[in-house]
């Protein structure tokens, strides 16, 4: 399966949603109060590059919400990302998007009472969160998802270990913050997260299941490729360096 632009997009709409919404022409303006970029970069509508004078619009909304102007280019959108440099946006965190079957996730042994899905999630969830540098503002980030969505719990043995958050886009399952307590990493925690997210996405008639992360982030690329997910999108986001 290959994702275009549209197709993450639409995961995000759906499972990673802004606060507000805005359409100026070809562009989608995202406005949030923090959340990280995925949830303030405005994004391109299509493969052309805007008309004349809209980048600087945008650019402008964005300082009146107290957000610096940035914006997502994904794979596809050269132009686009030509026509952003020129106008001095510097590149900066590289990321990807990888999807595969559920069914070969189902497969995988986990132990009895090791896995929760839950909702809304856990005190002690957004301890684990929080420690791994997902706050407040990215649990108001899952609270605002208006389609079927859930919380996991990972345990080991008595102990709480690890924590995600699944929701559902058409057929899609997608998994964000998945995090893992330091001290139970390399223990395969998160194999059994992803086992419990499919279980989750079987049971909301979802045939597949993905996940986005940073382009180097080599432990989570090397877990989802292990778990027979391939690369289906890249993007990248471009950002003044000045500041509202």
């Amino acid at each position: 399966m290959k994702a275009g632009s549209e197709v993450v997009s639409a995961w995000l709409a759906a499972t990673w949603p802004a606060a507000e919404t805005v359409r100026r022409d070809r562009l989608v303006l995202h406005r949030s109060s923090g959340g990280g970029r995925r949830v303030q970069a405005a994004r391109l509508s299509g493969d052309e590059p805007p008309p004349e004078g809209e980048i600087e619009a945008a650019a402008a909304q964005m300082r009146l919400w107290g957000q610096r102007p940035l914006f997502m280019v994904s794979g596809g959108q050269e132009e686009f990302d030509a026509v952003l440099g020129r106008g001095g946006y510097v590149p900066e965190a590289e990321s990807i998007a990888m999807a595969g079957s559920v069914a070969p996730l189902l497969e995988i042994d986990t132990p009895r009472l090791s896995t929760f899905p839950l909702w809304p999630p856990l005190a002690v969830m957004a301890e684990i969160w929080q420690a791994g540098g997902i706050g407040p503002d990215r649990l108001a980030v899952m609270a605002r998802v208006r389609g079927d969505r859930t919380a996991l719990l990972g345990r080991e043995g008595d102990r709480p270990a690890a924590a995600a958050f699944v929701a559902r886009c058409g057929t899609t399952a997608i998994v964000h913050a998945l995090t893992v307590r330091v001290a139970q990493q390399r223990r395969g925690m998160g194999r059994r997260l992803m086992a419990a997210a499919a279980q989750w996405a079987a049971a909301h008639d979802c045939a597949r299941i993905a996940a986005l992360a940073e382009a180097h982030n080599t432990a989570a690329r090397g877990l989802y490729a292990s778990l027979g997910m391939q690369v289906c999108a890249s993007y990248h986001y471009r950002a003044l360096e000045d500041r509202p």
